[in-house]
């Protein structure tokens, strides 16, 4: 761990505060360093220079002197400090030197759990030594007996998957198969587990046959992916196996036995509920489709694969990132079709998907070459991808060439080979608005907007910007809509419309913004994206942007906003609310059905509307769950169909949202707590006084304690309601004393206390004897 300076010198070890501070200082170091290459050492160097001199200077500072860490997590920030510094030696002798003792002095209960950390760190280090092959090996093996010591109900899964994956990169393989036998035995042993038995069986025997594969036994493999396949096929009644079950698997089974695809396809229908709604059915067809795309390919049926992969070819919800695309590039160049290669490559570029578009940049640079090899002229997309990516700082610029510079370039070579292509008008424009040159701009993005390929989300905002910027927002409303084709693009139109339109414009917020007229734009494009979506859910033809079941979800809530608070058109935002619930349910569209049937009068459905939120926060939970809102509505609406027996029902549901929160939540909630409950209690009153009186008494501390007028009319109401009408003129007229004056809200709660006060008076007198005149 130590220079030969500071050995010679015999430096006293650093520990404790000062170790602290000094890998803290190590650590800025070296993460400042890495975020700035402008220094003077780092000038004109390229990526890797810059990196290998960040790394020695780092394991220069850690070796001036010896270390000492006084616990496990100080150990640890050492280990990961030598990794980082590409000195897995120091590293793997950091843990060999200090984790045995630093366990030992820890409590019995805790030792495993850090001999599981400290041995996990050393295989790292071990796995970054290849000469120490036959020791990973021996410390794999080891870790896989510790993680075996304690009760099966007492070991981490996640403990095994990783020495699993830390198994496979080493090519043990032995230790690998113990991994995936050992998990399985965790779940056999879970309580409540036995509907998935078929499932943990069949996750088994996949996680074998990728081991056999691995050794090199395919005969073994398909064995077992047989096997796998026959425990779902052939499950038992009461085991849960759905198609949900068959695409996850789906994608091993194709790897490891291509031909297994008629079997996984034959299940996957079979076992998809009727009843899915069709984004759903849409959503596993293109799932579907991926997955013969590729088992048609590793059987090199490649024109057969490029039918599926185009109809596996959409953005899912699911997607973490644009992989599929990654294959069918790739299936594009092994199968000839460089042209339509091109422009898939130039597609995910310009759209800046995550994982293709670096690997369109790879695969671009890698097609220009061969093609100057050869002398051939290279597709203009090829050179759209680059320089659509070196505008979009996407990575791919070969050091140490100018991003612009190499833009320009590939730019240069489309107008020379095809003047008058769309993305030229579409790049330029792009650039010149970045450049803050709205009029130079604007008649270029104009001409890229009538071309559909490139009426993106980036497009149309610059466009709309520089309509804005040049002719004046209400001359720019004027200007041809700008339509866009793809589902999810006039979706995000729609959202930056109504969230970054004016800010980005530089307009005041002096109330001179239209804001119902962009509110009308938005709604024009969100209604566009509802027509792509629900047709690429009809027929499976559409844009990459189209398949996103939950963009769909959401593009439903806030159109159903726009109708139900714009238009007032309750039946339009009720069967959306209902389509987003029926493809990527949220509480949103809960509350917004409660809110629909609220403002439309409909009580029976807005009862049932409000029980659906309120077990749905339960379940699934929901930031924005204000029970105080809804609530009051509900038990009017009880009220008023003589349903009044059921409030008692949502009182023990508030009281259930109260308890549940912590002090400070009750604090900030106390207002509007009280206002709920006292107005619910006022409905109760009519049909069970008794009840409305005693939860009354209970709380009317709190409510002297209240300094909203509000809270005790209410109050009154409830013993108005009793017909205890002394107590409750009291509380009117102690409500008009606490009246702020100017304060608006106040005012109004005046009002309604004046007209209390006259009905409470008009009661009391019907309620005199005849012969009492006073």
């Amino acid at each position: 761990m130590l220079t030969a300076t500071a050995q010679t010198l015999h430096i006293p070890p650093l520990s404790g505060p000062l170790l602290d501070a000094y890998l803290d200082e190590a650590e800025a170091l070296f993460e400042a360093s890495e975020e700035d290459e402008s220094g003077a050492d780092g000038q004109g160097e390229s990526e890797e220079a810059g990196h290998a001199r960040r790394m020695q200077a780092l394991a220069d500072m850690l070796g001036l002197q010896p270390l000492q860490p006084g616990s496990l997590d100080v150990l640890h920030r050492v280990h990961q400090l030598w990794m980082q510094a590409g000195q897995p030696a120091q590293a793997l002798q950091a843990i060999d030197s200090h984790a045995a003792a630093l366990v030992d002095d820890l409590p019995a209960a805790e030792r495993h759990q850090a001999q599981v950390h400290a041995g996990f760190a050393r295989t790292q280090a071990l796995r970054a030594l290849p000469e120490q092959a036959a020791l990973l090996h021996q410390a794999l093996d080891g870790m896989a007996r510790l993680l075996a010591q304690p009760p099966l109900d007492q070991q981490s899964d996640r403990a095994w998957e990783h020495l699993s994956g830390q198994a496979e990169r080493s090519k043990d393989y032995g230790v690998w198969r113990r991994c995936a036998q050992a998990r399985h035995a965790l779940q056999v042993v879970q309580p409540g587990r036995t509907a998935y038995r078929a499932w943990d069986e069949a996750v088994l025997a996949t996680r074998l046959a990728e081991v056999a594969a691995a050794e090199g036994d395919a005969k073994q493999a398909q064995q077992l992916v047989q096997q796998a396949m026959d425990q779902l096929r052939n499950a038992a009644p009461g085991q849960d196996v759905d198609h949900e079950d068959w695409l996850k698997l789906g994608e091993q089974f194709v790897v490891l036995d291509p031909t297994s695809i008629d079997t996984i396809v034959q299940q996957i229908r079979a076992r998809m509920p009727a009843e899915l709604s069709r984004p759903l059915q849409r959503d596993v067809s293109v799932r579907r489709a991926r997955l013969q795309a590729r088992a048609l390919q590793r059987q090199g049926r490649l024109d057969e694969a490029l039918v599926k992969a185009r109809q596996g070819r959409f953005g899912l919800t699911g997607d973490q990132e644009d992989s599929f695309s990654i294959f069918v590039l790739d299936l594009l160049i092994e199968a000839g079709r460089l042209d339509d290669a091109a422009q898939l490559a130039f597609e995910s570029a310009s759209s800046q998907r995550p994982g293709s578009t670096q690997h369109a940049c790879t695969v671009a640079l890698a097609q220009m070459k061969a093609h100057l090899a050869r002398g051939a002229t290279p597709h203009p997309g090829w050179h759209l991808a680059l320089a659509s990516a070196a505008m979009n700082d996407a990575g791919c610029v070969e050091d140490p060439e100018d991003p612009a510079a190499f833009m320009d370039h590939h730019l240069a070579q489309v107008r020379s080979a095809v003047p008058e292509h769309p993305a030229l008008a579409c790049l330029d424009g792009l650039r010149l608005f970045a450049a803050g040159e709205h009029a130079r701009a604007l008649p270029l993005l104009e001409t890229a907007a009538r071309e559909p390929a490139m009426a993106a989300p980036d497009l149309l905002q610059a466009l709309w910007v520089s309509r804005v910027k040049v002719h004046g927002v209400t001359k720019a409303l004027q200007r041809p809509f700008a339509a866009s084709p793809a589902a999810s693009w006039c979706y995000n139109l729609g959202v930056w419309l109504d969230f970054n339109l004016q800010q980005a414009c530089g307009a005041s917020d002096d109330g001179n913004w239209p804001e119902q007229d962009i509110d009308a734009l938005k709604a024009r494009y969100y209604e566009a994206a509802v027509v792509h979506f629900d047709a690429f859910f009809a027929t499976g033809e559409g844009w990459f942007r189209d398949g996103d079941v939950h963009v769909y979800s959401m593009l439903c809530n806030n159109l159903a906003i726009y109708y139900r608070w714009n238009l007032k058109e309750y039946d339009k935002a009720i069967e959306l609310h209902h389509k987003g619930l029926a493809t990527s349910p949220f509480a949103e569209h809960h509350n917004g059905l409660v809110s629909c049937y609220s403002a439309s009068e409909r009580k029976a459905e807005l009862i049932a509307a409000a029980d659906q939120l309120w077990h749905y926060a339960l379940d699934h939970g929901y930031g924005r769950h204000d029970p105080t809102d809804y609530f009051k509505r509900v038990c009017r609406a009880l009220y008023e169909l003589d349903r009044d027996n059921e409030i008692d029902i949502w009182l023990q549901r508030l009281d259930e949202w109260w308890n549940g929160l912590d002090r400070d939540d009750q604090a900030e909630n106390e207002d509007d707590y009280l206002g709920a409950l006292l107005v619910m209690l006022r409905n109760l009153a009519w049909s069970q006084p008794a009840d409305a009186l005693a939860r009354l008494e209970q709380v009317m501390p709190r409510v002297l304690a209240n300094a909203l007028p509000g809270v005790r009319r209410v109050a009154g109401n409830v013993y108005e309601n009793t017909k205890q009408y002394e107590r409750a003129m009291a509380l009117y007229q102690e409500s008009l004393k606490m009246v702020r004056p100017g304060d608006e809200s106040d005012a109004e709660q005046a009002g309604y206390a004046r007209d209390d006060i006259a009905s409470c008076k008009k009661a009391m007198a019907a309620g005199k004897p005849w012969w009492k005149l006073w």
